[in-house]
């Protein structure tokens, strides 16, 4: 359910997870940007967590939300977060991958050409 995205701090989570059921409200972890979920840290607090993502493509949300389905207390939200209004491109892991895949056949055909 939670993805292998381990941060550099993970080795205290156990132990401050071990203390979450005397925290007086669940821990709020807020991703901006979560494409591909939470890290697996995250699920060592239980029931004592609170996960909400925002990302800017829906699609991913939904995927998301199937993943998560049944988790009560983690939520996803399909809007980008910026300091100001307004619209910007969309880039999708997709996306890149096309333009690294257009950047190496340009490169691999110049070589191509030697």
């Amino acid at each position: 359910m939670f993805n292998e995205n381990k941060p550099p701090i993970a080795g205290i989570f156990p132990i401050v997870a071990s203390l979450a059921e005397y925290f007086e409200r669940n821990l709020v972890v807020i991703d901006v940007g979560c494409r591909w979920g939470f890290a697996d840290v995250w699920s060592l607090f239980g029931s004592h967590v609170t996960l909400i993502g925002f990302d800017p493509d829906p699609a991913e949300c939904e995927r998301l939300k199937s993943t998560y389905q049944g988790s009560s207390d983690v939520h996803f939200v399909a809007k980008a977060l910026a300091d100001s209004e307004g619209k910007l491109p969309l880039f999708s892991p997709l996306n890149q991958l096309v333009v690294l895949y257009t950047n190496l056949t340009h490169h691999l055909q110049a070589l191509c050409l030697i």
